[in-house]
């Protein structure tokens, strides 16, 4: 009895996971040949930029990863082509203050940024 119970729990475990269920992965992100990646220049100047350009690019829908390098103003994206663009990203950094890409932040938006966070001389 012991050994059948074993037997089934180990198999419903394979099968979870093979959909994703058990590793915590959105089943709809396990497709990688959907999942694009891309870098976006993205202007910022320190750790504050950083949390806020991250945040700000996760919260585009069908962004599945975003990081910033604050050294190179470098964003490696990763998303879901159907979903967003980097154009559309950048759009949506513009928005909270960060120039990106061809998107450039209007100046009361810049100039809402805390101090540190100032990039243009």
């Amino acid at each position: 009895m012991k050994k059948t119970l074993l037997v089934l729990m180990v198999a419903a475990g394979l099968f979870a996971a093979r959909d994703g269920r058990a590793t915590g992965i959105d089943s709809r992100l396990m497709d990688a040949a959907a999942v694009k990646q891309d870098t976006l220049v993205v202007q910022g100047s320190c750790g504050m930029c950083k949390t806020r350009i991250e945040k700000c690019a996760k919260g585009v829908t069908g962004v599945v990863s975003a990081t910033w390098d604050q050294k190179s103003k470098r964003l490696a994206l990763s998303f879901d082509p159907q979903k967003t663009s980097p154009a559309a990203v950048a759009r949506a950094l513009a928005a909270v203050g960060h120039d990106a890409g061809e998107a450039r932040a209007t100046d009361a938006v810049y100039a809402a940024l805390p101090a540190c966070c100032k990039y243009r001389k």
